[in-house]
């Protein structure tokens, strides 16, 4: 047999795939088909391969054209992260627009993802986990943050996320 009935149960389909709308078709059709054709033959219990899709919008340059070397408007992370570090690059990436969405990147816009960070660092000093009475209003806002990022997560809202935490 090509396939055990005990691999294919344990190895299933893909839980998501995740990519971009430039090179998911070829990829999909691909996939698609091999997987349709190994469930016509019997060979796999799923004739799908992939449980869910999640497309990932493009980031433009500045300049709304793709980024291209051609162009000379690549964004080169290495020096991002060199001058803000990772934590705000990957702040700023997935807070910038939806994630299913086009959008241009903003190199000034990387500056408010480094206040955010910084006013999270600055709150270190500023709490006390000894203290024992609890703000309600602060209590209760963690709570709904909570709710809201456990939901948004899983339907890939950083943005909206961020947004929330920021609120927190």
């Amino acid at each position: 047999e090509m396939l055990s009935k005990e691999r294919d149960e344990y190895w299933r389909n893909v839980d998501i795939y995740i990519w971009g709308a430039e090179h998911v078709t070829r990829h999909m059709i691909y996939a698609r088909f091999w997987q349709n054709f190994l469930y016509d033959l019997g060979m796999v219990c799923e004739k799908e391969p992939f449980k869910k899709y999640q497309k990932v919008g493009l980031i433009m340059a500045e300049d709304w054209r793709k980024m291209s070397k051609r162009w000379w408007n690549v964004v080169n992370p290495d020096d991002i992260i060199e001058e803000y570090w990772a934590d705000v690059f990957r702040t700023y990436e997935m807070f910038m627009w939806p994630f299913d969405q086009y959008i241009s990147w903003n190199t000034n816009g990387i500056k408010w993802a480094k206040k955010f960070i910084d006013k999270i660092v600055a709150l270190r000093d500023k709490v006390d986990l000894n203290k024992q009475e609890e703000d309600k209003s602060i209590n209760t806002l963690l709570h709904q943050s909570i709710k809201k990022l456990t939901q948004e997560i899983d339907d890939f809202k950083f943005n909206t996320s961020i947004s929330q935490l920021m609120i927190l």
